[in-house]
């Protein structure tokens, strides 16, 4: 999808942050189309600040995934007010509506591609504030601590 979109457009750059199982063949792939350092960046693991100042500086971050539940990177992601683009898989469509970014069918490549495009055109349309507020509204300590006590209150009352 990255390579498809280079060839139509110049105007993006993809920072792959992580360092996981897949991290030696996902480069040695890009390595192999040429993306390396013009269009994909491998960035490694990012933790704690590090982490903080990549999402702030990113304009939306991308879940292509085939097994997921609500990955935290979203959860980050909104608290950055960084938009998302993902997967519609495990419960991931319960915490993404089109305020907050879109959803892609798994291994849909050519709907992937649509949407990235979409969100290259369209960054304007997200609202950073709006999408840190869902994250405080839905996911604050303050919020999941209400939520256990109500779940722990119904137990043992």
């Amino acid at each position: 999808v990255i390579k498809r979109l280079s060839e139509q457009r110049d105007d993006f750059e993809c920072y792959m942050i992580g360092d996981g199982v897949d991290f030696e063949v996902l480069k040695h792939y890009s390595d192999k189309l040429g993306l390396t350092d013009k269009f994909v960046f491998f960035a490694g693991l990012k933790e704690n600040d590090e982490l903080v100042e990549a999402m702030n500086d990113a304009d939306f971050m991308i879940m292509f995934s085939n097994y997921e539940n609500l990955p935290v990177v979203i959860l980050e992601s909104y608290s950055c007010g960084v938009p998302v683009i993902s997967t519609k898989v495990g419960g991931i469509h319960e915490h993404l509506n089109e305020n907050l970014g879109l959803l892609v069918k798994p291994k849909d490549e050519d709907e992937f591609y649509e949407k990235i495009n979409f969100f290259l055109d369209n960054l304007n349309k997200y609202n950073k504030d709006k999408i840190r507020k869902y994250s405080v509204d839905h996911f604050s300590n303050e919020v999941i601590g209400q939520s256990l006590y109500e779940v722990y209150k119904q137990i043992l009352y």
